[in-house]
This record gives structure tokens, sequence and C-alpha cells, in this order.
């Protein structure tokens, strides 16, 4: 049963996902995938990727 929802989930879109932040801030990109968070689905690769490339400036404006 679990490989089947698996599979329906992958099939649906694209999922953006990011590690969970260590207590220092920083990505902690060790722990395990299902910990990660989920931070947006998207219906094509393309809208994903312009999702991920926003929050990748986002925290460029946050550095500054």
């Amino acid at each position: 049963m679990k490989h089947a929802l698996a599979c329906i989930i992958a099939i649906a879109g694209w999922y953006l996902i990011y590690p969970p932040a260590s207590h220092k801030g920083s990505l902690d990109s060790y722990t395990a995938p299902s910990q990660w968070n989920i931070d947006g689905s998207y219906g094509t690769a393309a809208n994903c990727h312009g999702a991920h490339y926003s929050d990748l400036n986002s925290l460029q404006e946050l550095e500054r």
C-alpha cells in the first residue's frame, strides 16, 4: 500500500522540498529525506524550478 501511494504522489506533480534547518540556521542535508519539508507542489518542472530560483533569490537578499 505504501508503494502504491508513493507512485500516485510521484505521478501527481513536482514537489520542491528542502532539508530542515539545523540549530545554527544552516540546512541540514544529512537528515533523512523523510524528514525534509515540502515547500510547494507544481504541475510542471518549469514552475518548480522557478519557485526554487525565487527562494534562492530571497535567501540572497536576506544575506545582504
